[in-house]
């Protein structure tokens, strides 16, 4: 059986179980929380539209969504598919992020015609039903290897019936024309760009200096931030709007493998 997973932390755990059920494990990073869906997932606008968020954004030059790295996670799914055809039976692991339940939905979306009529040819795997690591947890990435067998007692096949409601929600979702996707009592939903914004200027202090690496750090203790890429990009962006002046941090703090914002201080004119 080959294991899908939608975080790559969570795939490298997966790898280092000696359980038997998990020696196929592919990971996907298809970044379907982004991007209007309403000329469909793999098209060149949808992929421009992402990189232009953060290509025209000079403090954000380092973390860069290469249109040609889009279109290569994108494709495959055309590799997944042919394994399908063949007769393998596919199970997927996802969790209630927005980038693991979107991936999750487009996948079935996508191999539903490969598989109609093969009914139970594809079962999924979601952390969120473990009633302690649903809770407790962030996502699959945050899971020590040892855990993910467990996890295997919440496994459900999924019938064509199942199938069919998952494709009706994504496309609803895909008609949209929102750039942005979240997770909202479990189901997918659109949301506009500045959707997070209110939560992270919560965290930008009203007086002194504004040091985004800092900051970034307490940001992501709020579970309603999905994840570190996300939190950076929309702060990069409220700090723009703000009148600021900007200096380097000092040596000892410096860091060139970090976006640029991450080695600025801000201070208020």
């Amino acid at each position: 059986m080959l294991n899908i997973v939608f975080n790559d932390s969570a795939a490298g755990a997966m790898m280092q179980c000696s359980d038997p059920e998990l020696d196929q494990v592919r990971y996907l990073e298809l970044n379907m929380e982004y991007g209007s869906l309403h000329c469909g997932a793999r098209a060149e606008s949808r992929y421009k539209q992402i990189n232009s968020w953060f290509r025209d954004d000079p403090w954000l030059d380092d973390i860069l969504f290469q249109i040609k790295d889009l279109r290569r996670n994108g494709n495959e799914i055309e590799l997944i598919k042919k394994i399908a055809a063949n007769g393998e039976k596919i199970r997927i692991w996802y969790d209630h992020s927005p980038s693991s339940m979107c991936g999750f939905c487009y996948l079935i979306d996508e191999l539903y015609w490969c598989l109609y009529d093969r009914d139970e040819a594809i079962t999924a795997v979601c952390m969120n039903d473990d009633p302690v690591l649903g809770l407790t947890t962030r996502g699959l990435g945050s899971l020590d290897p040892r855990q993910f067998p467990d996890l295997l007692q919440y496994e459900r096949k999924l019938s064509t019936e199942d199938q069919r409601a998952i494709l009706r929600e994504w496309a609803d979702v895909a008609k949209q024309q929102w750039p942005l996707r979240t997770v909202l009592n479990g189901k997918v939903v659109g949301v506009p760009l500045d959707f997070y914004d209110p939560l992270i200027k919560a965290f930008i202090p009203a007086e002194g200096e504004i040091l985004p690496r800092r900051l970034l750090g307490d940001i992501l203790t709020l579970d309603a931030i999905p994840d570190f890429l996300l939190a950076e990009w929309r702060l990069s962006a409220i700090l723009h709007g703000m009148k600021l002046k900007m200096h380097r941090v000092g040596p000892e703090m410096y860091d060139r493998r970090r976006a640029k914002i991450e080695n600025y201080v801000f201070v208020r004119r």
